[in-house]
């Protein structure tokens, strides 16, 4: 009875914390105690400082970012990472040609010397988080007016970031959290020598393709495996042959225990963007008014890819990568949309329990700005600055204004390594939707608009036409008469390229997308300041609170399970190889794999698994670890219903996806018989 009376008692004690299971991205240094205790109760069997430890190694030292925007896992003392295949899949395309498509046959390197070189692919390893809130704030107050706040809070940042840079002799980035309430400084070691060791064939590792994107059941091999060179000493350095594999401070274990349901799961990683924190009314702009702007024009441009990657397969390559990444947040977009229109009521209690009700007036008014010059930068985003053309445009710029004499030994290996990879028609038809809006910011019209109004229309307008003419004219749209040019003149060229028609375009968009991006910060400065009150207040009822994310690392905690996908429809929490033969045999064309893989398909194999992670975008690749921290899996997804998790925590329903371990090492076994790299891991259980 007493051990009865007891439970009951830390049951009823605990149960606000249990209210928020699995919800939180937490910063590793700072994880509250009442948050590691529902670790704990989960099954976690580590301690705090097993997990970030300032003055010695711990996970977090096994967990760099993957490319400014993925996550990833150490996984062998020789220097192995594993991320996402989808992660990876612009550097496998571009050691890819038409007779050696390294994306539909898989690679393997079988020794070092086979591992391949990817230049401005980087590595970032988290070593030190500082909180330097006091230091940043010093000589401000609660008085303190927000542009003097603001000059005040970025001279104390930049001297803050030189000083600990030059004492550590590390990348050093001080971010702001709760809107400012407080500051973390982040210290980073960046390699830029990654060399990709293993890829599986695209079939395997995108198996279903956007037909199961953001879906559950999955069956994908989601992983790549790349190596990180150092110098003799183990410090990062540039590419070069005398680099050896990287000896890192912490690498993680393969488990290969059987996973069952309930079992805790944990996930590290820097998770991209979320908005917690937004009030009713932000949402409801954002779904109203920014959305669609977003969701029509990157269909469109879907479609104009789609086309023409259909009809050359030399376009199909390059574009490849670009189509893939371009699709995955047009349909996440759409399920923002949708549940967003389906979860009004939920939308209202937001406000209740986030949004102080004094200030609240205030932060709609500021919202309401800040959405009127989001919808022009999100209309030249995804209109005319989403042209390759333009950008690319926008780079010569760049490169013009800091120097008048560019040597021709570093332009025109850039000009040559943008066309390489170019389809200019795909800009062309795009850009005959949008020139009508070259020459005014959109401020009462949008992309919708624009493009609605040139589908219904046959022939362009005379403006139209004189319009595409100078853009048909352009210098940049013929590298080689662009080259010829460059080397003919290579002291004058830079003039005729300053009077171009795209490049001028260019020039205008870029610029007039600044000066709405200037506002929108300027909104949000204010924002900010109002919302720094808001958290004070959530603070002072002791609520447990976790700040946005924003591409920091971040860990969350769950535990493997299934969920209710409709009235009376469970899901289970697991997949198997067998359902890859069952997708297969239904004959959609999504589901295929090599003829040569079919006899290696064995039932019993699991592949992918479902936990109840808070996870968003930047935790692709982030490694899934078990209760004694070790790697049984690698994150990829979340199911539909987990992406309104960015904006208002639903986590009944939501699940992250992950390939399991068990599939990771089977294929490097049986499909690529991968020794040189199985030989390195360390596997347990």
């Amino acid at each position: 009875m007493i051990k009865i009376l007891k439970y009951l008692f830390i049951f009823f004690i605990l149960s606000p914390i249990f209210s928020l299971a699995d919800e939180g991205l937490w910063i590793p240094s700072n994880i509250p105690d009442s948050i590691f205790k529902q670790m704990q109760l989960s099954g976690f069997k580590l301690l705090k400082s097993d997990i970030y430890n300032p003055d010695s190694t711990s996970l977090i030292d096994a967990v760099p970012m993957f490319g400014k925007g993925c996550s990833s896992g150490v996984i062998s003392p020789d220097g192995l990472i594993i991320t996402n295949f989808h992660c990876a899949r612009y550097f496998i395309q571009s050691h890819s040609t038409l007779t050696n498509n390294l994306l539909e046959k898989g690679f393997v390197a079988n020794n070092f010397k086979e591992e391949l070189t990817n230049p401005n692919l980087t590595i970032e390893f988290t070593h030190k988080i500082i909180d330097v809130t006091n230091q940043v704030l010093q000589g401000t107050s609660e008085n303190t007016n927000i542009k003097e706040r603001d000059s005040i809070t970025k001279k104390n940042i930049l001297m803050l970031e030189k000083a600990y840079s030059d004492s550590f002799h590390l990348k050093a980035k001080i971010e702001l959290i709760f809107f400012g309430n407080n500051y973390l400084l982040y210290l980073r070691e960046e390699f830029k020598d990654i060399r990709l060791v293993y890829s599986p064939p695209e079939s395997f590792a995108d198996f279903g393709g956007n037909k199961d994107n953001w879906m559950w059941p999955r069956h994908c091999a989601d992983f790549a495996i790349f190596r990180i060179y150092s110098d003799s000493l183990n410090k990062p350095k540039e590419i070069a042959k005398t680099n050896i594999p990287y000896r890192p401070a912490k690498y993680l274990n393969f488990s290969t225990k059987e996973k069952k349901e309930n079992d805790f799961t944990m996930i590290l990683g820097y998770p991209g963007t979320t908005e917690e924190y937004w009030p009713t009314t932000a949402l409801q702009t954002y779904r109203d008014s920014i959305l669609p702007i977003r969701i029509f024009a990157r269909k469109r441009r879907l479609e104009i890819m789609k086309q023409y990657m259909d009809s050359s397969k030399s376009t199909q390559l390059n574009y490849h990568s670009k189509y893939a990444s371009t699709s995955n947040y047009y349909l996440k977009w759409l399920s923002d949309q949708k549940q967003l229109s389906n979860s009004n009521k939920l939308l209202i209690t937001k406000n209740i329990n986030f949004i102080d009700s004094t200030i609240e007036p205030q932060l709609i008014t500021a919202y309401s700005k800040l959405a009127t010059t989001q919808k022009v930068t999100s209309f030249y985003f995804e209109g005319l600055m989403s042209m390759d053309i333009i950008r690319f445009a926008n780079k010569m710029k760049g490169l013009i204004d800091k120097s008048n004499n560019i040597p021709t030994a570093i332009i025109l290996p850039i000009i040559r390594n943008f066309y390489r990879t170019f389809t200019p028609e795909i800009d062309h038809d795009f850009y005959k939707h949008l020139i009508n809006d070259i020459h005014s910011i959109p401020i009462n019209k949008n992309v919708i608009d624009i493009i609605s109004e040139k589908s219904t229309k046959n022939k362009l307008s005379q403006y139209e036409k004189t319009e595409m003419n100078q853009y048909k004219s352009s210098i940049l749209l013929d590298s080689v008469k662009l080259i010829k040019l460059i080397k003919k003149r290579p002291n004058t060229w830079i003039n005729t390229i300053r009077h171009d028609y795209i490049y001028l375009v260019s020039e205008k968009v870029f610029k007039s997308y600044t000066v709405a991006d200037i506002e929108s910060n300027n909104q949000k400065s204010i924002i900010d300041s109002l919302q720094r009150l808001n958290i004070k207040r959530l603070n002072s009822e002791s609520k447990v609170l976790y700040s946005d994310a924003n591409s920091t690392l971040r860990i969350s905690f769950g535990q493997i399970k299934p969920y209710e996908l409709a009235d009376a429809v469970i899901v289970d929490y697991k997949t198997t190889m067998q359902g890859i033969k069952e997708k297969i045999e239904t004959g959609d064309s999504c589901y295929w794999v090599n003829k040569n893989f079919i006899p290696l398909i064995s039932p019993t194999i699991h592949t992918c698994l479902i936990s109840t992670c808070h996870t968003t975008g930047g935790n692709s690749g982030s490694p899934i670890l078990n209760k004694n921290g070790e790697f049984i899996g690698l994150n990829f997804d979340r199911n539909i219903e987990g992406t309104i998790n960015d904006f208002v925590y639903r986590g009944k329903n939501a699940r992250n996806i992950w390939v399991d371990s068990e599939y990771i090492l089977y294929l490097l076994k049986e499909n690529s018989k991968s020794t040189h790299i199985l030989n390195s891991l360390k596997i347990v259980n």
